[in-house]
């Protein structure tokens, strides 16, 4: 009986992996594939480090490989090899960002598989190589098709703090990816979010290589907030500066007391007045 074979990229260079593949009963075959490391089976696999796994989220590379994983008539899987956990907790990155990502993968219907090391990894691909084992072996070939809607709800859950379901929410209320980013200021979410979403959006490229530092910096320099100075005693809204504030202070302190003027003035007693007069 034929032994089940394993189609291995030609840039693949993994000869620990392609050891433990036939060390687990299967035959290797290096061929140039249009997507993917491996395909085993009806899988194709793309195989990543934790450490390259952690990078492509932050470069956005993991959404476009797994766009092409998508576009071959084959089940589409990631292999992350290593301890992920323990990687993260040495890298400026937030555990929920992982979970985000690992979450658009699979409504993106990829799998996600975990292995320990190199030699877990050989006997993974073996065992889907031998899963089957009838019809041969099919090596991957592109479809015509792409699916813009499920890219469309990647690009927008990319972003920190969205994921899947609100992007979906974002494209079903803004009609378009762009019309959204465009509006992102209205978009329901809180405080946190917006500062967020604004420093990923605006900031030049290169210009800061860390969230977590922008937030601290941000909490940091929030200032108190002050009520509004009083006037100085003695002085109203109007400033003698200007010229209302003259026109004010004229008016009112430096009016001279006026004279009395007795030929304007009549006696309201007639009687009174004609014996005067007499």
């Amino acid at each position: 009986m034929r032994s089940p074979v394993v189609l291995v990229d030609t840039r693949e260079h993994a000869e620990e992996v392609i050891r433990h593949i036939k060390e687990s009963g299967c035959g290797v075959v290096k061929t140039k594939l249009e997507v993917g490391d491996y395909v085993a089976g009806r899988f194709v696999f793309e195989r990543k480090s934790v450490n390259d796994f952690i990078n492509s989220i932050i470069d956005g590379r993991l959404f476009d490989q797994a766009m092409r994983l998508r576009e071959v008539d084959l089940k589409p899987a990631i292999v992350v090899e290593g301890d992920l956990w323990r990687e993260l907790k040495h890298r400026k990155i937030s555990p929920n960002a992982v979970l985000g990502a690992q979450l658009v993968l699979h409504s993106m219907d990829i799998g996600v598989v975990y292995t320990e090391d190199k030699t877990q990894t050989g006997v993974l691909l073996c065992l889907a190589a031998k899963r089957e084992t009838k019809g041969g072996i099919k090596t991957p070939s592109v479809k015509k098709k792409t699916d813009i809607k499920t890219l469309q709800i990647a690009l927008l859950a990319s972003l920190p703090g969205i994921g899947p379901r609100r992007a979906e929410e974002l494209l079903k209320k803004y009609g378009t990816p762009l019309n959204a980013l465009l509006n992102y200021k209205s978009w329901e979410i809180d405080e946190k979010r917006h500062v967020i979403i604004k420093r990923v959006l605006e900031t030049p490229y290169g210009a800061s290589p860390s969230l977590d530092d922008f937030i601290e910096s941000n909490a940091a320099r929030r200032p108190p907030s002050a009520s509004p100075a009083a006037p100085p005693e003695g002085r109203g809204l109007l400033e003698e500066g200007d010229g209302l504030g003259r026109l004010s202070s004229s008016s009112t302190r430096h009016r001279p007391p006026q004279a009395a003027d007795d030929s304007s003035r009549t006696d309201p007693d007639p009687t009174r007045q004609s014996q005067s007069n007499g």
